[in-house]
């Protein structure tokens, strides 16, 4: 799938496709084509691209005797960015237009990327400078291994031109914009690889359902971020990156004596001894502790600490937030949340 950001020059969709498909050592031809776009880009890409009998991807296939690329202009698809309302936009000239062509950018490459055999190249040439920024940042976000990014850069004479919409097989002659003549056989259009980083592995399932733009972002941030941890004794209450923990009273009562410990830049407290008291200091009234306190009880609550972390937040699941520290017999359970990352709310 070939993904082209465009505004009123859809030229950028056949300069793509023409360094792809005929420039490129090794020719790379999609199946189809998607244009991201408004409802005037739309108008300007169907009056130029897509017409069946004069459409510029039919006559570019044609002009080098590939009729896999001429098949490409009958089955473009249009993706018009719509605004809440649905109503179809002609500019994004809004914060409010900004964000709908972001939720439709993301929803777009999200799709396109669920594939397991369907390979994404990005194309942000086109359109407004953000279009290009959320279409790259959106690659960012969903795209796989063999997804590819790039931009196409052509001479400033023949960029935009309103006749020239690749380089052709024959010499064209065409006047430029402060009518001198131009020949086409000097116009260079070369197509610039992007490296970016692909995220999709370390995001949490949320960014997948998301309908928004900036919540996606906002999920992913949270996944990257280095863990937070907030306790609020006096609520018994515990969240990990802004989100809630379930947690016994007991578990709570464990993980208050570790963050406590943490933060007061203790080394751990030791496995094979349990400190009752600074155990039972933070325990929910109600909540007995065990009446015999031993390793075994440690070693139960810190594993299922630290399943219910990889359980209740995916993007997490790589992350021990208690670890143990040296070795028997003296072991000790630290928390791995930084001391400058705990929060502790006495109120």
């Amino acid at each position: 799938m070939l993904v082209v950001s465009t505004g009123l020059s859809p030229q950028v969709v056949t300069e793509t496709l023409w360094s792809l498909c005929i420039r490129e050592a090794t020719p790379w031809v999609p199946d189809q084509v998607v244009v991201i776009t408004t409802r005037e880009g739309a108008r300007k890409a169907r009056e130029t691209l897509l017409d069946a009998g004069a459409g510029r991807i039919r006559a570019l296939g044609l002009d080098y005797g590939r009729e896999d690329v001429a098949a490409l202009g009958g089955g473009v698809r249009l993706e018009i960015i719509a605004d809440a309302n649905r109503w179809e936009l002609d500019d994004l000239d809004t914060p409010a237009a900004h964000a709908a062509a972001a939720d439709r950018t993301m929803a777009v490459i999200r799709q396109l990327t669920a594939a397991s055999d369907r390979q994404v190249h990005a194309s942000i040439a086109g359109g407004r400078k953000s279009q290009g920024a959320l279409l790259a940042l959106s690659m960012s976000l969903f795209a796989r291994a063999g997804d590819r990014l790039s931009h196409v850069i052509v001479d400033d004479a023949f960029a935009s031109h309103p006749d020239f919409f690749y380089p052709p097989a024959a010499p064209t002659m065409l006047v430029g914009r402060d009518g001198q003549t131009l020949n086409t056989t000097d116009a260079r259009v070369r197509l610039a690889d992007i490296p970016f980083p692909r995220l999709r592995s370390r995001l949490p399932l949320e960014i997948f359902a998301a309908t928004h733009f900036a919540e996606a972002v906002l999920d992913a941030q949270r996944a990257l971020d280095p863990p937070t941890l907030t306790i609020r004794p006096s609520a018994d209450e515990a969240t990990l990156n802004g989100r809630p923990l379930a947690l016994t009273p007991v578990y709570f009562a464990w993980l208050a004596a570790l963050a406590w410990d943490r933060r007061s830049g203790g080394i751990g407290l030791l496995r094979r001894a349990p400190d009752r008291e600074a155990i039972g200091r933070w325990r929910p009234a109600g909540a007995p502790l065990p009446k015999q306190l031993d390793a075994e009880h440690l070693e139960e609550w810190t594993s299922r600490l630290n399943k219910l972390v990889r359980h209740s937040q995916p993007a997490l699941y790589d992350l021990k937030l208690v670890a143990s520290v040296g070795r028997r017999p003296n072991t000790r359970y630290r928390l791995t949340v930084a001391p400058q990352n705990i929060d502790w709310r006495e109120t």
